[in-house]
């Protein structure tokens, strides 16, 4: 998947590809909208999201944040990407125990007319959801590890909208995703269901921000 993201021009695709994804629907930064005579319909974004509180039964932060600092910490296998779309695969932890860990696999973005995108082009944070064809895939199975911030975010898609979303034909647009913030203990679990994840990175390498996402 390198070469996707190896040259200017194909990022440059990349970003006009995340400008042309579904009519109506917004990613976390603005873009030109590329016309609809010049590129298929592509996934459905989310618009902008809407975070909730965690649930009182969700049980509290138990691990005690490093004392270093986010520009000390180890990166781990961290190629330069701003953002990043796969499954991971499992949680560790760095060799002092200092970081938690994870094991990712990333994915290709499948556009309809320039093909596989590597995930690691991407210039805005996407955030699909609700499709009902699955528009990534898994080109080149293998893992690299990925280093957790001390308070790196944790959010899941809230089921609010399945029902409405989950009809054919599709609506257009999809009702407004519902973000719910859940605590890091909950990752274990959270992984255990393999949904796709969409990572957010620092510009110095660690991992920020991670939403987990699902189709209908």
């Amino acid at each position: 998947m390198a070469g996707s993201s190896g040259s200017l021009r194909g990022r440059a695709l990349v970003a006009v590809a995340l400008a042309a994804w579904a009519p109506g629907c917004e990613a976390i930064t603005d873009a030109t909208a590329a016309s609809s005579s010049t590129l298929a319909p592509l996934p459905t974004l989310a618009t902008a999201a809407t975070t909730t509180s965690t649930p009182a039964s969700t049980p509290p932060v138990s691990a005690t944040a490093p004392t270093t600092t986010l520009a000390d910490q180890p990166v781990g296998e961290w190629d330069g990407a701003a953002f990043d779309i796969g499954r991971i695969t499992s949680i560790g932890a760095t060799d002092d125990g200092g970081y938690r860990t994870i094991d990712f696999d990333r994915y290709s973005y499948l556009h309809p007319s320039l093909g596989a995108i590597d995930a690691a082009a991407l210039q805005q944070e996407p955030l699909p959801v609700w499709w009902q064809v699955e528009p990534f895939r898994n080109n080149n199975p293998g893992t690299r590890q990925f280093v957790l911030a001390p308070d790196a975010e944790l959010l899941t898609l809230s089921d609010g909208g399945r029902v409405t979303a989950c009809v054919e034909p599709a609506p257009d647009p999809l009702p407004e995703a519902v973000w719910a913030t859940v605590d890091p203990s909950a990752l274990d679990e959270l992984v255990a269901d393999a949904p796709l994840a969409v990572l957010t990175f620092a510009p110095n390498g660690p991992v920020t921000r991670i939403r987990f996402t699902h189709g209908c």
